[in-house]
C-alpha cells in the first residue's frame, strides 16, 4: 500500500509540474493562493506531500485544470472553463511523442529542455 501511494503522490508531482510549465508558471505562483510557503508546494511538485482538497480545488482553479487531471485519472489536462487554445497542440504533440522511437523521444527532450533554456 505504501508503494502505491508514493507512487501516487510522485504522479501528482508530474502532473503539477506539467501542468505549470504548460501555463507558464511557478510554484510560488500557486503559494499565495494556497496559502502554503513555496516549499510546501515544492514539496507537491517533487511527490513529498499531497495538499489539501481544499487545496487541491484552489489548484485546479489557479491552474484551470481538471483534478481528474492532477490526481492521474485522465491524461488530459481539460481546461475547467473555455476553450484551451493550446489544448489541440498539445495533444498532437503527446500522440507524436507516443509513437516516437527512443531515439527520437530523446532528441524531442533535448529540443524542449534547449528552447526553456533560451527562454531563461
Amino acid at each position: 500500500m505504501e508503494d502505491a501511494q508514493k507512487e501516487f503522490r510522485i504522479l501528482f508531482g508530474k502532473r503539477l509540474r506539467q501542468a505549470l510549465i504548460e501555463r507558464d508558471m511557478k510554484q510560488s505562483d500557486l503559494a499565495g493562493p494556497l496559502n502554503v510557503t513555496d516549499k510546501q508546494v515544492s514539496f507537491y511538485a517533487t511527490g513529498k506531500g499531497l495538499p489539501t482538497v481544499y487545496g487541491l480545488m484552489v489548484m485546479c482553479k489557479v491552474l484551470n485544470v481538471s483534478a481528474d487531471f492532477l490526481l492521474g485519472l485522465r491524461s488530459d489536462p481539460a481546461p475547467l472553463e473555455g476553450e484551451d487554445p493550446l489544448a489541440d497542440d498539445i495533444l498532437m504533440m503527446r500522440e507524436s511523442y507516443a509513437q516516437m522511437s527512443d531515439e527520437m523521444k530523446a532528441a524531442f527532450q533535448n529540443l524542449v529542455l534547449a528552447i526553456l533554456r533560451q527562454k531563461s
